[in-house]
């Protein structure tokens, strides 16, 4: 009793802990000298200008590969901004200059370089995120400009995921990489290292996958894992797809757990309500974090900038949640179309198509040996967390639909647990 009781006391300190941690750290980082971050912003100007708001890497299906520079331009002038008020109200209004009727983002960004020669420039807060971003960002503007940062993202980025795939494939072997590429295919890497916005999900996801590969299914860490997964995902990210956060680690347990050299799993009907309990804990967890970190800011924001914070939040949530935009169809059928079209393509088609083959050649194999099994109560697991982005559309309608060319990214979830249901229907050897 006494271990519940502190491990839940855990639960509610941790993401206190990390508000306030975060408070500091941006605190310090507006404490930064400008003069250097503003000659990089200078520097990124012109490929901002030239790519435009919504550019598109050329590849097989363009929408996958769409950009969002509108954002990335918000984030530098945001980065860019010295500020008039101290290091800490700073922190929490995040505030930049702002014309009203501006076309363009990058016309923005131009004139938060210039503010003196702009004398209908007003101040704009953006008070109910945390911007986390920011720990790295301004550091990174000190030493590098935007298509610098990019470069380096890039190779973080494709580190990050190689590490990863080495740890799942050190635990489940090649049928186990099938899963994590799906998603990926999905995210689109070349689309992640080039923006800024894109890119914090990403790599939360990747290191909370990385991090369950390394420890096992089993370690007691794991629920601690997911409540820091969701605290780092409302501190960094400007909602994105933050459900590919909650989604690739739970696949990734998923497929450790579902081993059949891993104590206690493999059998038919084995641990199914145990993993059921698991899978809903975790994700309880995730939703905590992330939605406790997200009242802290509304809540120390209000505190120390001595106004309403909170009440920007809570309009801002409902119109999320069902506002009326713009003549928008926003119906919940919409939100799920709108979304589901963007993975329509050759690309993963050939992906559904190379694990259709993958897993025939592996369960060949195994009749063969005589080593097939079938785990019903296990794929039932993974089918249900395919499902996880149908509510997220649902819950969140609204956003689904104005952002859908990034929004759609939360499908990863499902795409991923296409191969998963196989990989625990099938249960084998971590190497067929």
């Amino acid at each position: 009793m006494k271990k519940t009781a502190l491990r839940l006391l855990n639960f509610i300190l941790l993401p206190v802990f990390a508000a306030v941690l975060g408070a500091v750290l941006l605190t310090a980082v507006y404490m930064l000298p400008a003069g250097k971050i503003h000659l990089h912003v200078s520097e990124s100007v012109e490929t901002l200008e030239r790519e435009g708001d919504y550019p598109t890497v050329p590849g097989i299906f363009e929408t996958r590969t769409q950009l969002d520079n509108l954002t990335d331009c918000l984030m530098l002038y945001k980065a860019l901004y010295r500020g008039k008020g101290t290091p800490l109200s700073d922190a929490m209004n995040i505030p930049s200059y702002y014309v009203k009727g501006t076309d363009r983002e990058v016309d923005l960004l131009k004139m938060n370089l210039e503010p003196a020669q702009n004398k209908k420039l007003t101040i704009m807060n953006y008070a109910r995120y945390w911007h986390g971003y920011l720990l790295f960002l301004k550091p990174a503007l000190l030493f590098f400009n935007y298509m610098e940062i990019r470069g380096l993202l890039a190779i973080f980025q494709l580190s990050l995921l190689a590490v990863t795939a080495l740890l799942l494939y050190r635990r489940c072997g090649a049928a186990g990489l099938l899963p994590l590429l799906g998603a990926v295919l999905v995210i689109n890497p070349f689309a992640a290292a080039l923006s800024l916005q894109y890119t914090c999900t990403y790599v939360i996801a990747l290191l909370g996958a990385a991090s369950i590969a390394w420890l096992g299914g089993r370690t007691r860490w794991l629920p601690y894992i997911f409540l820091c997964i969701g605290v780092l995902e409302a501190f960094f990210d400007l909602l994105t797809y933050p459900l590919v956060s909650l989604g690739l680690p739970l696949g990734v347990y998923l497929m450790v757990r579902g081993r059949s050299d891993e104590p206690g799993s493999g059998l038919t009907g084995s641990l199914f309500l145990r993993e059921l309990c698991s899978i809903a804990g975790f994700s309880v967890l995730w939703v905590f974090g992330y939605g406790s970190m997200w009242a802290l800011k509304w809540l120390t924001g209000s505190l120390i900038l001595r106004r309403n914070v909170l009440a920007d939040a809570m309009n801002a949530v409902a119109f999320r949640t069902g506002g009326e935009y713009a003549n928008l169809d926003l119906s919940i059928k919409n939100a799920i179309n709108i979304n589901m079209w963007h993975i329509k393509g050759s690309v993963l088609t050939v992906f559904l198509l190379l694990t259709l083959v993958t897993w025939t050649v592996i369960l060949f194999l195994r009749i063969r040996k005589h080593t097939l099994r079938i785990d019903a109560a296990g794929a039932l697991c993974a089918a249900a967390l395919g499902f996880f982005p149908i509510v997220w559309f649902a819950v969140l309608r609204n956003h689904s639909v104005i952002h859908n060319y990034f929004t759609y990214k939360n499908l990863a979830v499902s795409v991923l647990a296409f191969p998963l249901f196989l990989y625990r229907l099938f249960p084998g050897n971590s190497r067929p």
